[in-house]
């Protein structure tokens, strides 16, 4: 359909009012022009104040009723819909075309949590059919569509309702159930890092995989515990943020910084989390859920034994670099001497040429993870290479090659870290 607008307003060229409501709107007004969208006329009504009730320009006026007028003949009815953001159905996100006047009254760009929830909801059905509180998530105005995005996967076999609320029409309600899981299973955990049974008094924290998608919520916190030589629960130990993958399939669990970092007040009045030279146990409930709703197949215990805290640098100048044969996929070796963190041991360390050409090397972690395997998807050449290390590569405490993590930031800390080391891998012997 083509638009015919006038400086202050836009009609539909086929509309049947166009004859009648037209030129009545704002007397004086013959300038016509074709081609206009949907966010333009928005624009276009936003800059004559429309929020106020009226548009004005230098020598005419609309009034409420005339706004009304034009709402109507402006066409293009709102819609609802959810989408899938990827091939998990429970990933979802809710796009709104927005009425003329609603594209108006709202910013391009992402939104507040207030300014959103006014134009759009989305909330979990209850067992009434009532919707609850609306989900959290992010709000982004793009031109004429306005979306937005939960924070948290959905509930498999539940059913949600999207609402688009409108001042001068009635809200529109899409539902939108929530398929359930197609895998039954129960859940297992698969892996904790770190590995070793030998930690830090200032570990800083715990990586959980399990072997399918998990439910994500506030909720886990209260289903993960660590108990003492005594098996009595440390107090409030974790920072309660969620840290999850993309895929929901590993859980970043924090010890307090808080009560790991000294002289800090939470720290002065609980003490820390962990003492140093005692036993502990890391307690997974089996009430923490999958995504499909069902416990776990069985609870999930780590026993582990603290030493001394550590407040040492990782420096890679330390580290042990054994060159691999040239010719050959044999890994390059690397020793690090202690247990580095193992999310980002995986992705801080990378190998280039001399020439700055990186190399994809596919890393496994033994031992630990204190020693690192780099194989190289061709075989090695015969000429200088670079292990490039990025300086946010922490230890189990935190600890970073260019810094203590309990320590005062104004303070330096020593000679610089070695982020470059090189190698050439080696003839075979003849």
């Amino acid at each position: 359909m083509n638009w015919v607008s006038v400086p202050i307003f836009v009609i539909p060229a086929q509309s049947p009012g166009l004859a009648k409501a037209g030129p009545g709107l704002c007397a004086g007004m013959t300038k016509l022009e074709v081609g206009m969208t949907k966010l333009e006329i928005g624009k276009l009504i936003r800059d004559y104040s429309l929020i106020t009730g009226r548009a004005h320009c230098r020598e005419h006026s609309m009034s409420s009723l005339s706004l009304a007028m034009l709402a109507a003949l402006l066409g293009g009815s709102p819609s609802l819909k959810v989408v899938h953001r990827t091939e998990d159905p429970l990933r979802v996100y809710v796009v709104a075309e927005l009425s003329a006047d609603q594209v108006a009254e709202l910013p391009e760009g992402t939104l507040s949590r207030k300014a959103g929830r006014q134009v759009l909801t989305f909330s979990l059905l209850n067992a009434e059919g009532k919707p609850g509180s609306p989900m959290l998530g992010d709000y982004q105005q793009k031109g004429s569509q306005l979306t937005f995005s939960p924070r948290f996967r959905l509930t498999a076999g539940s059913t949600y309702a999207g609402r688009l609320h409108s001042a001068t029409s009635d809200t529109l309600t899409v539902n939108h159930h929530a398929p359930t899981s197609r895998r039954q299973s129960m859940a297992n955990v698969t892996d904790v890092f770190p590995s070793t049974d030998t930690l830090p008094a200032n570990s800083l924290q715990f990586y959980i995989h399990f072997d399918q998608p998990m439910r994500e919520g506030r909720a886990i916190f209260e289903r993960i515990h660590l108990l003492d030589e005594e098996g009595k629960k440390v107090l409030d130990p974790w920072r309660r943020t969620e840290l999850w993958t993309e895929d929901a399939r590993r859980f970043t669990l924090w010890i307090h910084p808080g009560r790991v970092k000294q002289g800090v007040n939470l720290r002065e009045e609980f003490g820390p989390v962990l003492h140093p030279g005692r036993k502990y146990t890391l307690l997974i409930e089996q009430g923490v859920q999958s995504q499909n709703g069902r416990p776990l197949e069985a609870a999930y215990q780590k026993e582990f034994r603290t030493v001394p805290d550590d407040r040492s640098r990782p420096l890679p100048q330390n580290w042990k670099l054994t060159p691999p044969r040239a010719g050959s996929r044999m890994p390059l070796r690397l020793e690090f001497g202690e247990p580095l963190d193992h999310a980002l041991a995986l992705r801080c360390i990378e190998v280039r040429t001399a020439q700055g050409q990186q190399l994809t090397c596919s890393i496994t972690l033994q031992d630990d993870d204190s020693v690192a395997l780099l194989t190289p998807p061709v075989p090695w050449l015969e000429a200088d290479h670079l292990l490039i290390v990025d300086p946010i590569l922490e230890d189990l405490s935190g600890n970073t090659p260019e810094r203590i993590f309990d320590t005062d930031l104004t303070m330096k800390n020593g000679h610089q870290p070695q982020l470059q080391l090189p190698f050439r891998p080696r003839l075979p012997s003849s």
